[in-house]
C-alpha cells in the first residue's frame, strides 16, 4: 500500500517550527555559547501512536565540570522548549492516521520514512542555526534516541568526522565490532567469554558456537546472563538441560534461580520445572519460569509455539495455583501475567480456545494475544469474534482487556461498533463502561 502522506509539507512546517523556537532562545542569550539543539525522548507504539519528540537546547556553560551532561538530553538547562504550532500539529495527526491505517509493515515504512524526515531537518538546522552569533563553531543538531543504541541514528545527523570528534566512545565500540568481525572464532569467543554483558549481540551472532562459553558462564557472577542467552539461542541439547538444572537446585542460587527456571521452560524441560514447583525452596521460581512462557520476556527467546498445558499443570498443582494466580501488575486493572508477548498466526487457535478456559488468567493472557494486527488478515474474522465474545465474560479484567484488544484491530473492527456500543452502555463496571467508549474513539468512531 503506498503512503499518501506530504512529507514535504511536514518537513518545511517541522524545519520552521524547530528553528524558531531555537532562535527564541539563542536571540535572548546573545553573549552564551550554543553547541547544540536536539530533538529526544522519542516515543512511539507499533501500529500505533508516534509522539513528537520533546526539543532540547544547551550551552557551554550550563555543562558541569566532569561533562557528564553534555550529551544527556534530558539534563540540558532547557530541556522541552515549546515548538509545534496548529500546523504541525495538524499534519502529525494525519501521519499518525496514515502510519496505523492498514498493516504493521506500513506503519514500519511510515515511521522510516518520518525519521529520515527528521534527519534532513537536522542537517538542515545545522547549516542555518551555527551562522548564529551564540552558535558554537562546532554546533549541531541531532537526535538522541534511547533505541538508538549503536549511534547510527546520531551518526547520520553529521559528517563521519564530526562524529568520530563529537562522540569517540560511540566511534570506539563501532570501530571494536568491525574489528571483532575479523578475528577467528576462537578469539571471538575468548574475548566475549571474559564479557558476556558487553557482546551478547555477538555472542546470539555466533549461534551454539557460543553455548560452551555459556555453560560455563553459569558457574560465573553473570550466571543469570549466560542463562537467559542459552534460552535466547535455543540451546537445549542435554548438556545445557544438565548445567541449567543443576543451577536451579543449587541453594546458593535461590536469587537468580527464576533465570534457570525461564530457560529450562523456555527451552521446553516442562516437567522439570514443575517438579521444582511442587518444593517450597524453589516453587517460586519455578512459577515465574512457567510464567515466562507467557510473559514480555520471551521476546528475544527462540519463538515459542502457545500452548496452556504448562500453565494449566502448573495450577493444578494445589499449592501453587493461588500464588501463580496473584496479580503481578500494579496498575488499577490488575493482571496474573506480565504482557501476551508476541504469538504468531499459527497460535490463533490455541489462544481462541484459551478464551474459554476455565483459568481467569489464561482468558485473559487469551484475549490480549489475538489483540495484534501482526497476525494477519487470515486471522482478523476469527480473532475478533473471539474477542467480542469475551465482552460476556464474568470476570471484569477479562471484559476490559478485550476492548483493549479489540481496538487494536482499528477500523476492521467496525461491524463490532454495535456490540462494543452495548458495553458501553450496559456493563456493570464503571471501568468497563469507560474503557468502551474510549475504545470506539481509539478506533476512529464517535461513541
Amino acid at each position: 500500500m503506498p503512503i499518501d502522506f506530504d512529507f514535504r509539507q511536514y518537513e518545511s512546517e517541522m524545519a520552521a517550527c524547530l528553528e524558531r523556537s531555537v532562535l527564541k532562545v539563542m536571540n535572548e542569550w546573545p553573549d552564551d555559547d550554543f553547541y547544540a539543539a536536539a530533538l529526544h525522548e522519542f516515543y512511539a507504539e507499533t501500529g500505533d501512536q508516534i509522539t513528537l519528540p520533546h526539543l532540547a537546547v544547551n550551552t557551554s556553560g550550563e555543562v558541569d565540570q566532569e561533562g557528564c551532561n553534555r550529551w544527556s538530553t534530558p539534563d540540558w538547562y532547557w530541556d522541552d522548549l515549546e515548538f509545534a504550532s496548529k500546523k504541525l500539529l495538524r499534519l502529525h495527526s494525519k501521519l499518525e492516521s496514515e502510519a496505523s491505517q492498514s498493516t504493521l509493515d506500513h506503519w514500519d515504512k511510515v515511521y522510516s520514512k518520518w525519521m529520515d524526515t527528521l534527519i534532513r531537518v537536522a542537517k538542515e538546522l545545522t547549516k542555518r542555526l551555527k551562522k548564529h552569533q551564540a552558535a558554537s563553531k562546532d554546533f549541531g543538531f541531532y537526535l538522541f534516541d534511547d533505541n538508538d543504541e549503536d549511534g547510527d541514528l546520531l551518526r547520520r545527523c553529521m559528517s563521519p568526522a564530526k562524529f568520530r570528534r563529537l562522540f569517540p566512545s560511540l566511534q570506539a565500540a563501532v570501530d571494536e565490532k568491525k574489528r571483532d568481525t575479523k578475528l577467528p572464532a576462537k578469539q571471538k569467543l575468548s574475548k566475549y567469554e571474559k564479557d558476556l554483558y558487553s557482546h551478547q549481540d555477538e555472542i546470539l551472532e555466533l549461534g551454539k558456537a557460543a553455548v560452551p562459553i555459556l555453560i560455563r558462564g553459569l558457574d560465573e557472577d553473570e550466571s543469570w546472563l549466560a542463562a537467559d542467552l542459552l534460552a535466547k539461542l535455543g540451546a537445549s541439547d542435554a548438556k545445557v538441560i544438565r548445567a541449567l538444572r543443576s543451577h536451579a537446585c543449587l541453594p546458593e542460587n535461590a536469587s537468580p534461580r527464576w533465570h534457570f527456571t525461564s530457560a529450562l521452560a523456555i527451552l521446553g524441560d516442562i516437567d522439570f520445572v514443575l517438579e521444582l514447583a511442587k518444593s517450597t525452596k524453589t516453587r517460586d521460581a519455578a512459577i515465574r519460569g512457567i510464567k515466562a512462557l507467557y510473559s514480555e520476556r520471551n521476546h528475544g527467546f527462540i519463538p515459542v509455539p502457545l500452548d496452556y498445558s504448562p500453565l494449566e499443570r502448573l495450577l493444578n498443582i494445589k499449592s501453587c495455583s493461588r500464588k501463580a494466580q496473584r496479580p503481578c501488575s500494579d496498575g488499577p486493572i490488575k493482571y496474573a501475567l506480565d504482557s501476551r508477548g508476541d504469538i504468531l498466526p499459527a497460535d490463533v487457535d490455541i489462544a481462541i480456545a484459551g478464551t474459554a478456559s476455565k483459568y481467569k488468567m489464561i482468558r485473559e493472557h487469551a484475549v490480549d494475544a489475538l489483540g495484534n494486527r501482526s497476525l494477519g488478515k487470515a486471522a482478523s474474522g476469527p480473532a475478533m469474534q473471539a474477542i467480542t465474545n469475551c465482552f460476556n465474560d464474568r470476570a471484569m479484567t477479562v471484559r476490559f482487556l478485550a476492548l483493549c484488544a479489540i481496538k487494536e484491530w482499528k477500523k476492521a473492527a467496525k461491524e463490532h461498533l454495535l456490540v462494543i456500543r452495548r458495553v458501553m452502555r450496559n456493563d456493570t463496571d464503571p471501568d468497563v463502561r469507560y474503557r468502551a467508549r474510549m475504545t470506539i474513539k481509539d478506533m476512529g468512531f464517535k461513541p
